[in-house]
């Protein structure tokens, strides 16, 4: 049996190291980021279907537990050929719009 002195085969070397770290680093924050736009874009999302629900609520009157229909703001504004365009907004901020002859 021959025993080598010095360097061993065994284990990376600093620099195979320092790559693998770069390219995890790297990796993490792409999904990092990816990740807060997801988040960002679920809040936006969410809040507004809850707003569209709570128009609809008030357009179609419904009525649910312990919780009265919302105030909606409806602004009609005049249009081409007759035709009427019907704003609802909620929060002063429009969410649904309607066109009625």
């Amino acid at each position: 049996m021959i025993y080598q002195f010095g360097m061993s085969n065994k284990g990376f070397t600093l620099l195979e190291v320092v790559v693998a770290t770069l390219i995890l680093a790297i990796s993490l924050t792409a999904i990092l980021k990816i990740f807060t736009n997801y988040l960002t874009d679920y809040d936006f999302s969410k809040n507004e279907i809850e707003d569209i629900q709570q128009v609809k609520r008030y357009i179609y009157d419904i009525k649910e537990e312990d919780r009265d229909i919302p105030s909606v703001e409806v602004k009609s504004e005049g249009y081409k050929y007759g035709v009427v365009k019907k704003v609802y907004l909620y929060k002063e901020k429009p969410i649904l719009f309607d066109y009625v002859q």
